[in-house]
């Protein structure tokens, strides 16, 4: 288990602010995880050219998350990294194609999402917050389908 999941499994335990525009906190929790790791205290200048920030984040295992933290929160804190952090399309090709590879196991074969998720991971669109939206919505939707009964 790399740092992000430790991070996302201890900010689901209490419950952080995952809200991208939250103007109450402003994710700040989040935001000293991620100065933290790019060892640095300007909030608005993450990136991923900081070596082993890009790893971390790319081999994050998203059914551990799944598994372990509160559901839609980890998908919100995916989210974060995807608003906080720049980079040029290559360096996050990477991580897109990853997240996308794993989140296409926990949405339905027949939702739209899942053919999304399946370019993304081809490397033809990018892995975007509507993405995830959209992520949340078919996992939500598969959990709770019910069994259809005959009568």
């Amino acid at each position: 288990m790399n740092s992000f999941e430790q991070q996302c499994i201890e900010a689901s335990r209490k419950n952080w602010c995952w809200n991208i525009h939250c103007t109450t906190c402003g994710h700040q929790e989040f935001t000293k995880y991620f100065q933290y790791l790019c060892k640095t205290y300007n909030r608005y200048k993450f990136t991923l050219e900081i070596e082993g920030v890009l790893d971390t984040f790319t081999n994050t295992n998203l059914e551990n998350l799944n598994q372990k933290c509160k559901f839609p929160d980890w998908l919100g804190y995916l989210g974060l990294v995807l608003y906080d952090f720049n980079g040029d399309r290559g360096s996050l090709e990477k991580l897109h194609q990853n997240w996308a590879t794993q989140l296409s196991d926990l949405v339905p074969a027949n939702s739209h999402v899942f053919n999304e998720l399946k370019e993304v991971s081809l490397g033809a669109r990018s892995l975007t917050l509507k993405t995830l939206e959209r992520c949340e919505y078919a996992i939500l939707g598969n959990r709770f389908k019910q069994p259809h009964i005959k009568n």
